[in-house]
């Protein structure tokens, strides 16, 4: 980053407002890292013609931009989910290595985590 100078402030620009993740978390890792892989076509054109060799590229420049700024954003929107939730009380958690949870497989010795709310 620094053969760039990207910046905490340039990340910071382009990372919209802090909105609450909805719904289950492994979805939105997973939607993340779909998104993340759709870039990998994109990323091999620059490679060919060593756009990723020079920090005055702009497309390269802009991939990284838009890289970082994604990974900050989906970063911090986990983290502030993951505040909000610990903020909140749980009515009753299952202990996931109890054989008598109704979710127990026997093959993994745990059950599952609950889905999110």
């Amino acid at each position: 980053m620094s053969a760039i100078g990207l910046t905490v402030d340039d990340i910071r620009s382009l990372m919209p407002t802090t909105a609450p993740l909805p719904g289950d978390l492994f979805d939105h890792v997973i939607g993340f890292l779909n998104r993340s892989g759709d870039q990998m076509e994109h990323v091999y054109v620059l490679e060919k013609r060593g756009a990723l060799d020079n920090p005055k590229d702009k497309d390269a420049r802009r991939l990284v931009y838009k890289t970082a700024s994604a990974g900050a954003t989906m970063l911090r929107d986990m983290i502030d989910r993951a505040w909000r939730e610990a903020a909140t009380t749980r009515p009753e958690v299952v202990d996931p290595l109890d054989p008598n949870n109704e979710d127990f497989d026997p093959e993994t010795g745990s059950a599952p985590p609950p889905k999110a709310r």
